[in-house]
């Protein structure tokens, strides 16, 4: 039975064997008692092509990407699913803005302001320039402010006018003559200092343009093309890209303590594949990726169990599970058998030869007789959809266990009221 090679991470997964089924929902309900948090709380993340929600009005794509995340909730192991709970400290980045998603982030962020702009548009152009056109909505009169694109002192991304026209009017020309500037003729900023004006030059701070998750990083670069604009961020820069240890679309989790589809995982190598190689990595599509658990330390909380028992039972009507609970040595099922009889089974987990997770059943009952060794198995094998029969158990298979893959098992332990699976 193939497995992932437990040394290094690997290029594509292919030989994993399929193991959890995704859960969305947060399982810190489900943490055994007991659970301490682990430090540090920073986890490593690097990627390439990645695209991620960065608020209601803005999604973010990183052709590369060498960040820490900080869990900002140190009582808990970090949440991925929450992205407000944790920061992205960028060591370096490439980030890319196109003319439509700066556009609508821009419509979005004025709110009320908007309606007094109709057909807002921003169009990057080639050699760090920028134009604006819209139309002011109670004048009737259409505007263009053409500018360069540069960094200020703050490392913000300033707009700097080269020209400003509204209607057959140049204002530039009348701003000098009369000493005035835009920023004396509106007011346009937002309380979290994402944009505003100062003197004549309207900025953005792109390391500010995402709540959730906040973004901290220093801008280094900006360079501007046909439709779109590059940000880049620490150490990158667009001559030298950054070292990443994989080609193609994949994202990289290594170290600290975190919850993601629906285990508990203390210093892993997480390996995410975009299965649509030819589209940028959606990183909010789970259904769109596979997650390889190459190493780190697995806790299975109950309602994990309980949802790998659920589906690998199905709706068969032969054995149906009626209650899943953890013992002190591994799990009771209390279920019917034929829709009527009722049936308590005992189970054990263990590592199997291959390294793959093993359900041993050892002991049960049909209303208050023991049940036979042999009818057990019987019973178990029937239930257990896609497993394989080793000695006295079964080795859990694909259709049991989707869209996580786990590396080769080292050990399988009972603790706490979870399994825990080290890797």
């Amino acid at each position: 039975m193939a497995v992932v090679p437990s040394s290094g991470l690997s290029p594509g997964g292919a030989s994993a064997y399929d193991r959890w089924q995704t859960m969305v929902q947060s399982t810190k309900q489900g943490m055994p008692s007991g659970a301490k948090p682990i430090e540090p709380h920073v986890t490593r993340l690097q990627g390439r092509n990645l695209v991620f929600g960065a608020g209601d009005s803005l999604k973010l794509s990183m052709p590369q990407l060498d960040a820490d995340i900080i869990d900002l909730t140190p009582a808990d192991p970090l949440n991925m699913d929450d992205r407000a709970s944790w920061q992205l400290n960028i060591r370096g980045a490439e980030v890319m803005l196109t003319d439509g998603q700066i556009t609508t982030f821009l419509r979005a962020q004025l709110g009320d302001s908007a309606k007094a702009v109709q057909n807002l548009q921003i169009r990057f152009l080639p050699d760090n320039k920028l134009e604006v056109t819209g139309k002011a909505t109670k004048l009737h009169i259409g505007f263009t402010v053409k500018a360069d694109i540069r960094l200020d002192d703050k490392k913000r991304m300033a707009l700097v006018p080269t020209s400003i026209k509204f209607g057959i009017l140049s204002l530039l020309p009348l701003a000098k003559t009369f000493n005035l500037n835009i920023e004396k003729l509106a007011k346009f900023s937002d309380k979290q200092g994402r944009f505003g004006i100062t003197g004549n030059n309207f900025w953005i701070d792109p390391a500010h343009l995402s709540d959730s998750p906040k973004i901290v990083g220093t801008v280094s670069q900006v360079r501007s093309q046909q439709g779109f604009l590059s940000i880049y961020m620490g150490k990158a820069d667009a001559v030298h890209p950054l070292w990443l240890p994989h080609a193609g679309n994949y994202a990289t989790l290594t170290g600290g303590h975190l919850i993601t589809g629906g285990q508990i995982i203390k210093n892993p190598e997480i390996l995410l594949r975009d299965k649509t190689a030819n589209d940028p990595f959606n990183m909010d599509d789970e259904p769109g990726r596979t997650t390889t658990v190459v190493h780190g330390e697995v806790t299975l909380p109950q309602a994990k169990l309980n949802a790998i028992i659920d589906s690998a039972v199905g709706d068969g009507d032969t054995f149906q599970v009626k209650k899943f609970s953890m013992t002190e040595k591994g799990a009771k099922i209390n279920g019917t058998l034929k829709g009527f009889l009722p049936v308590e089974i005992y189970l054990r987990f263990a590592r199997s030869k291959d390294g793959m997770l093993k359900i041993e059943p050892h002991g049960g009952k049909l209303s208050f007789i023991p049940i036979p060794g042999g009818l057990l198995r019987s019973i178990i094998g029937g239930m257990l959809k896609g497993s394989t029969k080793e000695g006295d158990g079964f080795v859990v298979g694909p259709d049991m266990l989707g869209s996580t893959q786990l590396g080769q098992l080292i050990s399988v332990t009972n603790t706490n009221g979870a399994l825990e699976l080290k890797i």
